[in-house]
């Protein structure tokens, strides 16, 4: 595909064509060569808005005009040139639309999945490529479908069903951006979001008790349709039905006759999937080997270039949850060769101990018939986590203190990863199903009804028993500390954006070290980088009920000052996650004020730093 375009000279609103020395309307200008032609240049801070570009006067004139137009200003594909996509601004593209999606209602699609779905189409996924800053992606350009075009394989049909809905901005409605690759990953961003809640639907998915699908359900309705994915899904975790022709299902799913012109061009499109092997049409189990053998291969290297490009963007659980889980277990393990329970002698006062490790206060023997005792489950998870060196919740007694905690959740049905250790919180018998009555540790799946629930207060002990997966209201835990998540990077952006904004680059960098040191010393954390911006009374900029609140919700993603703001603050945490554990900048402060207040506790003795825009104190409580 062409990276060469044609001039658009005239707006939407009859203004002007002109090239930006940045991004941004009202940056220093040039006019463009009108008779002459635009080149993209590939960079991570392109847009829906602005696309960075070099014009030239023509082929044979060597002058170029360099620098950043709006949307409209690029007109239609002119050359046949090979498409090349840097591999950085393919990660950084997934990222940001992962991390946009996760701010919304509708469920986010996976920064790896993304770029996954980018090598398979152009067929990159046989081996890893050498990962280094200037690497590209070259795009397959003879397809069996002419209209799929591009990076993503986008048709013209799906190009028009994208912009058709909510997630095209209005500058997209130009027909030349579907010959892009990065507008494309919107798109199929979008029509991933799509079939996921089809295929939950399908698969009897409820409000309260939704079906995830995996990556390969979604990567399934991308090549044969959300309803004939479904149904070979059914058929794989029934262990039935898996020796039918592939094609006869598919046919059966979208209504087809056979040999169709629908039929005929999905066998053109995806004969790498569904063609017949050694003069043989393959079965569903076949399809499925080739499905999950592609995108396994997919997703590893995707799960490379992130690391290579986002160094700790994806999120894993934290040691600690390994080390409460060992714990618990042991205790379990305890329990049941002594045969203690919480009803008399040893296991009564064990389980009475467990609420030191919460603020409940001590917990008492509420029947002195039965040795009936306060409920403690909560109290049980707490004293675990507490041991392992985390932090329990305010409240951790009650199971419901549970269900927000910690920064990382995990999907609620098998056969999703679950780290052993992760804290799941279970809903009671009655009218709310989302309603928590208890709390265990998460030891694994038992099926796909059940789970295996580690946790105190479990049949008047400590047990490991199976629960009913439709239970489950929350799966969560905390993140390793050495690497952050998509939400911590966008709320510390957003952060930045609210109390520094038009800084200096160096005042930025110690409003963000300030949210470091609170988050490495565990100062009103809450668990996380985010939990630590969010914290109550702590950052104004995010005090409920504010203008400036107001502002940070409903800020674009795309706005080009918090796209610099993520820069920087991507930069801070990575710096200070490798080496935070030894170094705390500014002497350690965890306070500031701006010079324009003077706080009641603001003292003059505690000031270590005076940036000409803040105050930065030390020793504050």
């Amino acid at each position: 595909m062409s990276r060469s375009f044609k001039v658009v000279i005239l707006g939407p609103n009859g203004e002007l064509a002109k090239i930006y020395s940045e991004p941004r309307a009202g940056a220093d200008s040039i006019d463009v060569f009108a008779g002459g032609f635009l080149l993209k240049v590939e960079s991570e801070a392109e847009s829906e808005e602005w696309i960075k570009v070099k014009n030239y006067r023509n082929r044979a004139d060597p002058e170029e005009r360099s620098g950043w137009v709006p949307s409209w200003v690029v007109g239609e594909p002119i050359a046949d040139l090979p498409e090349t996509v840097s591999a950085r601004s393919l990660v950084y593209g997934a990222a940001r639309i992962e991390m946009e999606m996760s701010a919304g209602a509708n469920p986010a699609i996976a920064t790896e999945y993304l770029v996954a779905l980018f090598l398979i189409e152009n067929d990159l996924d046989a081996a890893v490529p050498d990962l280094k800053d200037d690497t590209v992606f070259s795009v397959k350009e003879d397809r069996a479908n002419g209209d799929a075009i591009s990076g993503y394989a986008i048709t013209s049909d799906e190009w028009s069903e994208f912009l058709a809905g909510p997630g095209a901005a209005l500058g997209w409605k130009s027909p030349f951006l579907r010959a892009l690759t990065m507008p494309q990953m919107r798109c199929v961003a979008f029509l991933a979001q799509r079939d996921w809640k089809t295929f939950a639907t399908l698969r009897g998915g409820t409000l309260t008790n939704p079906f995830l699908p995996r990556n390969l359900d979604l990567f399934m309705s991308r090549i044969v349709g959300t309803e004939a994915a479904a149904e070979i899904a059914s058929r794989e975790r029934k262990g039935a039905g898996l020796d039918a022709l592939i094609m006869d299902v598919v046919r059966a799913a979208n209504d087809w006759n056979v040999e169709s012109p629908k039929e005929r061009a999905l066998l053109a499109r995806r004969a790498r999937f569904l063609a017949a092997s050694a003069g043989a049409a393959i079965d569903v189990s076949a399809f499925i080997a080739r499905c999950r053998d592609v995108l396994d291969r997919a997703l590893r290297i995707a799960d490379r270039a992130v690391d290579a490009y986002i160094p700790g963007f994806t999120v894993r659980p934290s040691p600690s949850a390994q080390r409460w889980f060992d714990l618990a277990k042991a205790e379990s393990d305890r329990w049941r060769a002594e045969g203690w329970t919480e009803h008399r002698d040893y296991g009564q006062s064990r389980a009475l101990e467990f609420f030191k490790a919460t603020d409940h206060g001590p917990g008492r023997v509420t029947d002195p018939a039965t040795g009936e005792i306060t409920d403690w489950c909560g109290a049980f998870v707490a004293h675990f986590v507490r041991e392992a060196g985390a932090a329990p919740p305010s409240g951790a007694a009650a199971a419901a203190s549970w269900r927000t905690w910690g920064d990382v959740a995990f999907p609620t049905r098998p056969p999703a990863s679950i780290p052993d250790g992760a804290v799941v919180t279970l809903s009671g018998k009655g009218s709310d199903p989302d309603s928590v009555a208890h709390v265990c540790f998460f030891a694994g799946w038992d099926g796909e009804d059940h789970f295996i629930a580690l946790g105190g207060n479990q049949s008047d002990g400590v047990t490991m028993e199976p629960m009913a997966v439709e239970s489950i209201v929350t799966v969560r835990s905390l993140a390793d500390t050495t690497v952050f998540s998509g939400d911590d990077l966008e709320i510390l952006a957003r952060t930045l954006y609210g109390e520094i904004r038009g800084g200096t680059n160096n005042q930025i960098r110690n409003v963000a070290d300030i949210v470091l040191n609170r988050f490495l010393t565990g100062y009103r954390s809450n668990g996380s980088i985010a939990g630590t911006c969010r914290a109550p009374e702590q950052f104004s900029c995010w005090n409920p009920g504010t203008r400036a609140r107001d502002i940070l919700d409903t800020l674009p993603a795309s706005d080009p000052e918090l796209a610099a703001l993520r820069t920087i603050a991507a930069s801070v945490i990575q710096r200070r996650l490798k080496d935070g554990s030894t170094f705390l900048p500014l002497k350690g402060a965890r306070h500031y004020h701006s010079h324009s207040v003077s706080p009641d506790w603001a003292l003059p003795s505690r000031v270590v730093h005076d940036d000409g825009k803040h105050i930065f104190y030390t020793g504050i409580a």
